[in-house]
């Protein structure tokens, strides 16, 4: 064979396996997380019941111990809430956005003692309707309500959980940096923690 015929059958054969490594190579590649979550209709009807001329706003899907829950952002008059939900329409979590002045007195005594001076950023009610066991989302027979508060005091943020009864819950009062929801730029893990 001539070295003319050796570089076109050597062309060709690079041809192939590039035509046949590129697509797998591209399956590799992350799926479009900014994918629009589709709502089913028994969650969103859930949804409207619950909270009458609510609009809807972004839709993500979450697997919590295993099952998978559509956290929904909602609009309700000037109220911001995200509701957690399932797809058979179990609300499991409604988390509203609230001002310390419409907090009861106990939570606000508490939030106060415990921010020891700091001042207090966000406020969040936390409804817990319904949670998962064994596997299944089952309904509570009584809600269970707690109030999450993000307090600054000089460079530090921590967040505070309160019971509905007044009482700061254990452990649950750390520096924000520690929290899941972490919104500050600093890099944690330079400082050596682990997420």
């Amino acid at each position: 064979m001539s070295a003319r015929n050796w570089a076109l059958t050597g062309i060709a054969v690079l041809g192939l396996i590039f035509a046949v490594a590129l697509p797998a190579l591209a399956e590799d590649k992350p799926q479009d997380t900014d994918k629009k979550v589709e709502l089913p209709k028994a969650a969103a009807d859930a949804i409207n019941a619950a909270f009458a001329g609510a609009t809807i706003g972004e839709v993500k899907l979450e697997d919590e111990d295993g099952v998978k829950l559509y956290e929904v952002e909602l609009k309700v008059k000037d109220a911001e809430i995200e509701v957690s939900v399932s797809a058979d329409g179990i609300i499991a979590e409604v988390e509203t956005e609230i001002t310390v002045e419409a907090l009861p007195k106990v939570v606000a005594d508490a939030l106060a003692k415990a921010a020891e001076g700091g001042k207090i950023e966000e406020v969040t009610k936390e409804e817990q309707r319904a949670a998962v066991k064994d596997g299944k989302l089952v309904k509570l027979d009584t809600p269970t309500i707690k109030y999450c508060a993000e307090v600054v005091k000089g460079d530090k943020k921590m967040k505070v959980e309160i019971a509905a009864d007044g009482k700061v819950l254990e452990g649950e009062k750390k520096d924000a940096d520690d929290a899941d929801d972490d919104d500050d730029d600093d890099d944690d893990d330079a400082k050596g923690e682990d997420k």
